[in-house]
């Protein structure tokens, strides 16, 4: 059976949700800004003058300081990592409360987290989620290296349009491989269990809408990150938390900048958090009826 789906309900399910657990809502978003506050000061401190002067080329790419900057980027991943492992395990936790708010309308209570089947299924499905954009990534981008050697044949004109044409079919590619998997993660922890087929199988009914949807709330991230870089205009330090004396900036600057960041990107994050909600709720209903969520 096709799931329904309209476009104004996907983009507007996020309202749905504040609407119903207003509380729930409030409570996981200073939850979340807290976080992405608290966790990118960590980080920026810790890092953050190591790639200042990666990003400014203070270490010269010339053959002579070639060891410096191997060095330095050496030190900068060694440092990274630990970051990228424990980001990655607390996103997972985050964005399994998330969903259970909005695909269950669970009452999340004061500590919303837990490790559960939850967010194992969530990390199922998210790990598959990333191996198909980069299987689409590679298939594009292999695309674009054929293309670009055929019409090669034509001069460097045709190289150059073998290359446009390449980079559009792995646009293309990338963003029919986005929208189908789009539910898979809400609709895993919906079920209970790793739901990649039946998401993938029933997102190909609703593409288009579903595809419509998520575009309207990637154009709204573009903005909210718009509003990020103007930001930083009016802050004495730079992105990477430096300031001109080449100093890291204090913690209670950042962590006022970073929290009015974190706020601002709860909007676009809810948005796209909705539009995969609401298909993966109308995927289900179209299989198994359920009631208790907002829909």
């Amino acid at each position: 059976m096709k799931p329904e789906f309209n476009v104004g309900r996907a983009l507007g399910f996020a309202f749905e949700v504040i609407s119903a657990r207003p509380s729930d809502f409030i409570l996981m978003s200073v939850w979340t800004v807290l976080y992405g506050a608290v966790f990118t000061v960590i980080q920026v401190q810790a890092i953050g003058p190591e790639l200042s002067a990666i990003m400014s080329g203070e270490a010269s790419a010339t053959p002579s300081s070639g060891s410096e900057m191997v060095d330095m980027l050496g030190r900068y991943f060694a440092q990274l990592l630990p970051f990228l492992a424990v980001g990655l395990i607390i996103s997972v936790v985050f964005e399994a409360a998330w969903l259970r708010l909005f695909v269950r309308g669970e009452s999340l209570g004061i500590f919303p987290f837990r490790l559960g089947r939850d967010e194992l299924m969530y990390a199922l499905s998210g790990l598959l989620v990333i191996l198909t954009l980069v299987v689409a990534m590679v298939t594009g981008w292999m695309a674009t290296m054929i293309l670009a050697v055929l019409f090669a044949l034509g001069g460097t004109i045709g190289a150059g349009i073998g290359v446009f044409l390449g980079f559009i079919i792995m646009v293309a590619l990338i963003a029919v491989a986005a929208t189908v998997i789009l539910p898979v993660p809400a609709l895993s922890v919906l079920t209970g269990r790793v739901a990649l087929l039946e998401g993938v199988r029933s997102a190909r009914t609703i593409f288009w809408p579903l595809l419509a949807s998520a575009l309207v709330a990637v154009i709204v991230t573009f903005i909210a990150n718009g509003l990020f870089s103007g930001l930083i205009a009016f802050t004495p330090f730079d992105q990477f938390g430096q300031m001109p004396d080449g100093s890291t900036a204090s913690a209670v600057s950042l962590f006022g900048y970073f929290a009015i960041v974190h706020l601002i990107s709860l909007l676009p994050a809810s948005i796209l958090r909705g539009v995969a909600s609401y298909a993966a709720l109308r995927i289900d209903e179209a299989q198994t009826p359920r009631t208790g969520a907002p829909s």
